[in-house]
């Protein structure tokens, strides 16, 4: 969430390792230390232990070094979200979302704690000099996002809630970009929790003109974060539309879908522009970055494809498929520097992305072993499989119309 990444490519597979960060191997990596640090009453104390705080939860799952000490720590946060510094309370934030990750299920009450002092700190005015900056705004939209999605309250009240006032921020128009492309992403991210029924009934259609419009931000990460949003909008569309059918199978067509929400020839001609653009007064890497993200987005709404990833996991190879997953999984890349040694250890991840490892599977696997792993009949191939046959049938049938037009 903090610099945009692809959706994850299709049919992309590759060994995720844990990125390099100067901070791991250095400073209070000891828990004890960290709390001692977090409570020196020097400023750059502190923000050394909240640094090194967040390398070592993000860099390696250690549930029991947070729920030892979770009061102390809670205390610690709370005082530098409330009294540091800006840099800070960024960096208490920045913590405090890897700590919400590591206590996974058990966040409610971190979540009860923080929800409101996060929601006070991303409703200020942003004023870089005497008050929060929009760096700090930004991280607090992002743990807020993450506390709410592993809280998961029962009647998605709270959620929407939230999502609110992610909308609110992103849809003024003088919110800083930075803090915009974290509201973006944290309002997606809480709605790929919700039931598809609960979000086109109000949050959707509350937000599709502000999406529309954010399309034409100066920013590039607010273009793609809003593309993504989009894209997921009409997977849902899609999805529902196949629930209520009264046959197994009907023709994907983004006008049919997209007509009540979106002006969808005004938003595919938008997409097809983003990902052709060649804007000479940015630099190459972003152009490429923006021409890749929208052909996958474009793709989608256009056609109905869903983005796949695979990542090899202590051998094996876990398939996340669809905006939904790709999405999620992009939320805790963002913040895990480790997400490789949570993926293999943390159990909220295994639960949310719906796989489990092979306890004790060989790194070199048997010809048999490769055939059980990866044969179709596998379920998670079987899920991918169907997956890929229904873009297939979509691209086919978008294809056929657009030739007889």
């Amino acid at each position: 969430m903090a610099a945009r990444r692809g959706a994850g490519g299709r049919g992309r597979s590759r060994e995720e390792k844990p990125e390099d960060d100067e901070s791991n191997g250095h400073g209070h990596e000891d828990m004890d230390d960290i709390l001692e640090q977090l409570f020196e009453s020097r400023y750059t104390a502190r923000e050394g232990a909240l640094r090194d705080l967040k390398a070592k939860l993000g860099g390696t799952f250690d549930y029991n070094a947070v729920e030892d000490c979770r009061t102390t720590l809670a205390e610690g946060l709370k005082k530098s979200l409330r009294k540091g510094r800006d840099t800070e309370r960024r960096l208490a934030a920045e913590a405090l979302s890897v700590v919400g990750i590591t206590l996974g299920a058990n966040v409610d009450e971190f979540y009860t704690d923080f929800a409101p002092i996060l929601s006070r700190v991303l409703a200020d005015t942003v004023d870089e000099e005497d008050g929060v900056s929009a760096a700090t705004q930004g991280q607090c939209a992002n743990a807020l996002a993450l506390l709410t999605f592993l809280s998961g309250s029962a009647d998605g009240q709270e959620t929407q809630k939230h999502m609110t006032l992610f909308s609110d921020k992103f849809g003024r128009r003088d919110t800083a970009p930075e803090v915009q492309h974290h509201a973006v992403t944290g309002w997606t991210l809480l709605l790929t929790s919700l039931d598809p029924s609960v979000a086109l009934a109000t949050p959707i259609p509350a937000q599709t003109k502000m999406l529309t419009k954010l399309l034409d931000s100066s920013d590039v990460d607010v273009r793609m974060a809003t593309g993504e949003a989009i894209a997921y909008i009409f997977s849902i569309l899609y999805d529902e539309a196949l629930e209520n059918a009264e046959t197994e199978e009907i023709e994907y067509d983004p006008h049919d879908l997209g007509g009540e929400l979106f002006k969808t020839e005004e938003l595919i001609d938008r997409l097809h522009e983003l990902s052709q653009s060649r804007d000479r007064q940015r630099s190459k890497k972003e152009v490429q970055k923006q021409k890749g993200q929208f052909k996958e987005i474009t793709r989608s709404v256009e056609m109905g494809e869903s983005p796949d990833e695979s990542l090899v996991i202590e051998g094996q190879r876990i398939d996340f498929v669809g905006w939904r997953q790709i999405i999620q999984l992009n939320a805790f890349r963002e913040e895990l520097s480790g997400l490789q040694d949570h993926l293999t250890n943390n159990d909220v991840l295994s639960d949310i992305f719906e796989f489990k490892l092979m306890q004790g599977l060989p790194q070199r696997l048997s010809k048999l072993e490769k055939r059980m792993t990866h044969s179709p009949n596998a379920l998670h191939n079987k899920s991918r499989a169907r997956v890929r046959n229904m873009d297939r049938k979509r691209s086919w049938s978008a294809q056929t119309t657009f030739e007889d037009a």
